[in-house]
């Protein structure tokens, strides 16, 4: 199983500010397989964001990347950045 970011981050999380339950996944065995699910859920939740915003911004098609360079990455870093922050929220820091 490998774990991403999100996975290590939550472990880090649980460490630091959920003791108890960090824990209690420890001594069942079952805190490698609930860092892997983070990973997994963390993985769809930032593909259906990107998608989305993809979508549904029509700065973002391929003729605007061909034509304005800077605004297309400007814009797919900004959706990145709020893809991640809103993965933060839900998913690794509840």
């Amino acid at each position: 199983m490998n774990i991403n970011k999100y996975g290590y981050l939550r472990l880090n999380y649980l460490k630091e500010y959920k003791k108890g339950l960090y824990e209690s996944l420890l001594m069942k065995g079952k805190l490698e397989e609930h860092l892997f699910s983070v990973s997994i859920d963390s993985e769809k939740q930032f593909k259906i964001l990107m998608n989305n915003f993809i979508k549904n911004d029509a700065r973002l098609s391929e003729k605007n990347k061909e034509v304005n360079q800077m605004e297309w990455v400007k814009l797919m870093n900004n959706y990145k950045n709020c893809s991640e922050e809103i993965i933060l929220k839900e998913i690794v820091y509840k």
